[in-house]
């Protein structure tokens, strides 16, 4: 800026030297030609007087070497020439001042001279005898005189260009040191030249704009940072160089980081083949997906391609994938679970239908094809329980009294505990719960029916019940601690041969658990092998 404000003082200055200059030239010139014509008027009055008095020979002799005298007949001969021989001179009688000197007693003229062939100045009058006498003058000596100052302009314009040069050097430097020292920050405060108000107060303007433009990025920034953390979904940005450029906690959970990487690959954190194919698929198609397995749970995923890179989201799919494993596993179980008895009651259908069963037998088979239809349809009961549960139906709810709910699901039960010689013992007071009915009293069923079926000969199972607290618990053969966690399970058994000996479906404890899950209770198992075995529900 001090360049440019020195560079543009030093041409203006030289701009205006030489317009003064020529101006100067264009006023001097007019002044010397005025000066040479009135001088010229004067020395043709002079010759005038001295040829009317002594006649032209006054002159002959003479050198002159400012005008130049020239007497002309009134026919327009050339008498005398004081530079050029007459005799070899033209006729002037058609020349201007001439014409003009016999006709009004003086002349003059401005033109190129034919002898001198030079721009000339021509001053005559007329004599008393009507001869001209004429004085002119070149008007070379007028530029001569003005080449004769031509040294002192140029060397005027240069040290007037060098001290301009210096000053508009000081002068810019000094103009320039207050805007070095603005603050552009407060534009405001800074005490400035008053040309500059409106450019600093939209400064400031544009600074608060700013700054509010910046506090809302930065409250969108904190924003999207707090939905993105709340997420348990991992999200991942990737610029498209596959570099991180944001990653959210669940992310960096995942990764088993403590900060956000930026600027690193994002295949330095997973070292996995699927996720460059992906990154290269989402490229090209603009969306990818792979399932990944991390820290034994298992994630899905997702690759989506955006302006500024690509966008990872990872879910935790380890609830699902287990549900479809169970669902095939359920599947299987139910497949061979069915087949079991069907086989029995066909193979016994089969003998009687062939007549290959005694008549002392057929009791026998009969009981067993008995048996085996009971169980196929307690069987068939319980999945459709499950399906039911698992549908989500709406269940209904009523006011319900759990100390009735618990002495009648027991007194169901008394004919099995008396078969199985178990002593059942009931405690209960009266409370009234707002809860589905049907869905308690499976609940409390199959957990009795258990402690009856999976107790020893002579044991007791005894049920509980205070407030919205049910205890049920018996000293019968309990359960390993390793499989304490999966009796919930569907088709689960500990020992599959005593359960099929009691006649146990291998789903009642996993209808318990969704009947709890539907009606919001919670449920706690404590078991030791031998010992006995203890089920809380509490609503």
């Amino acid at each position: 800026m001090r360049k440019t404000i020195a560079r543009t003082m030093v041409g203006l200055t030289a701009i205006m030297l030489v317009a003064f200059t020529l101006f100067t030239l264009a006023v001097i010139y007019p002044w010397f030609k005025a000066q040479q014509v009135s001088r010229l008027s004067w020395d043709l009055e002079l010759a005038a007087r001295a040829v009317e008095t002594s006649g032209i020979e006054t002159f002959i002799g003479l050198e002159s070497t400012k005008s130049r005298i020239t007497w002309i007949s009134s026919d327009g001969t050339v008498l005398y020439d004081s530079q050029t021989d007459a005799s070899l001179m033209s006729s002037h009688k058609d020349r201007t001042e001439f014409r003009e000197a016999l006709a009004y007693g003086r002349g003059s003229d401005q033109r190129m001279s034919d002898t001198l062939l030079e721009e000339t100045l021509y001053q005559a009058v007329r004599l008393s005898d009507n001869t001209v006498l004429r004085v002119s003058q070149s008007m070379a000596g007028i530029w001569a005189m003005v080449l004769a100052l031509a040294p002192g302009f140029a060397l005027v314009l240069i040290l007037v260009l060098a001290f301009a040069a210096i000053l508009s050097s000081r002068i810019s430097r000094a103009i320039v040191k207050p805007l070095e020292k603005l603050d552009l920050d407060h534009p405001l405060d800074n005490q400035l030249y008053d040309e500059l108000s409106v450019l600093l107060v939209r400064l400031d303007a544009q600074n608060k704009e700013i700054k509010a433009q910046m506090k809302r990025l930065e409250e969108l920034g904190k924003e999207f940072t707090s939905i993105t953390d709340s997420m348990q979904e991992g999200l991942i940005v990737i610029s498209d160089s596959s570099k991180v450029l944001s990653m959210n906690k669940a992310a960096m959970a995942l990764m088993e980081i403590d900060a956000v990487p930026k600027g690193h690959d994002v295949l330095e954190l997973c070292r996995s083949a699927n996720m460059a194919n992906a990154i290269d698929q989402a490229h090209v198609a603009g969306h990818s997906s792979f399932f990944m397995s991390r820290s034994s749970r298992q994630h899905l995923v997702s690759l989506s391609q955006v302006d500024s890179g690509i966008v990872i989201l990872t879910q935790d799919i380890t609830e699902a994938y287990n549900a479809q494993q169970s669902r095939k596993e359920f599947t299987a179980n139910v497949s061979h679970e069915l087949k079991t008895p069907l086989q029995a009651i066909l193979g016994s259908a089969e003998l009687m239908a062939k007549g290959m069963v005694s008549k002392e037998n057929i009791q026998g088979f009969a009981e067993r094809i008995y048996n085996e239809t009971s169980h196929l349809v307690s069987l068939v009961d319980d999945i459709i329980r499950l399906s039911r549960l698992d549908e989500g139906q709406a269940v209904e709810t009523e006011d319900v009294d759990l100390k009735d709910l618990v002495e009648e699901t027991a007194a169901l039960l008394a004919p099995s505990a008396f078969r199985r010689n178990v002593r059942v013992e009931i405690k209960a007071e009266s409370y009234i719960a707002h809860t589905s009915r049907t869905l308690l009293g499976e609940i409390v069923y199959n957990i009795l029916d258990n402690a009856i079926r999976y107790n020893k000969t002579g044991g007791k199972a005894s049920v509980t019940q205070k407030g919205r607290t049910i205890v049920i618990e018996d000293n019968g053969i309990g359960i390993p601690y390793e499989d304490q966690s999966r009796v919930f399970d569907r088709f689960y058994r500990v020992d599959k041969s005593h359960s099929r000996a009691t006649g146990g479906t291998g789903l009642g404890l996993s209808i318990v658990k969704h009947a709890c899950s539907v009606l919001g209770a919670s449920l706690r198992l404590e078991s030791k092998p031998g010992i006995g075995t203890r089920v809380t529900v509490e609503l």
